[in-house]
């Protein structure tokens, strides 16, 4: 928990919203009711009132609560995926690591073929051309090893 809320206390108003002593049962003013939803996060009204003893909601919504549940309308476009096994192959590069592997790599290509999603990932020492090239040839062999066979992938 990062903070506690001591609501059988009075605060100081100069700084702090007044909150009132469960005996008074005094209703909080709409400006410190407001106070109130702004530092605890825009917290809905309900859950407020429980935890803020007066807590008064006025019945309107504020602009960053009506902005944080806008949805921007998603539009699905579907995607035509190959038609065989390794037509097309995706391929990302990602490091360097900060702290070398045992066999001294500090890079990783992962290589993922879009009908089946199969997925190989290869460790590499540096990312010069000649080192991911020699990991694509070394992936190209492997596949051209396993053959088409469509039942193996799907």
């Amino acid at each position: 928990m990062l903070y506690e809320l001591d609501t059988n206390r009075s605060t100081p108003d100069s700084i702090n919203a007044t909150l009132v002593t469960s005996e008074e049962k005094k209703k909080l003013s709409i400006a410190e009711s407001r106070i109130w939803h702004k530092r605890l996060g825009h917290l809905g009204d309900v859950a407020i009132k429980s935890i803020i003893n007066g807590y008064v909601d006025d019945g309107s919504t504020c602009e960053v609560c009506i902005q944080a549940k806008l949805r921007r309308k998603i539009i699905c476009i579907p995607v035509q995926r190959t038609s065989t096994p390794f037509e097309l192959v995706h391929s990302d590069l990602w490091g360097p690591f900060a702290t070398r592997s045992a066999g001294g790599a500090q890079y990783f290509i992962i290589y993922v073929d879009d009908y089946s999603r199969h997925t190989e990932l290869t460790v590499l020492p540096d990312k010069q051309a000649e080192t991911c090239t020699a990991a694509f040839q070394w992936f190209q062999a492997k596949v051209d090893g396993w053959g088409y066979d469509i039942r193996r992938f799907r």
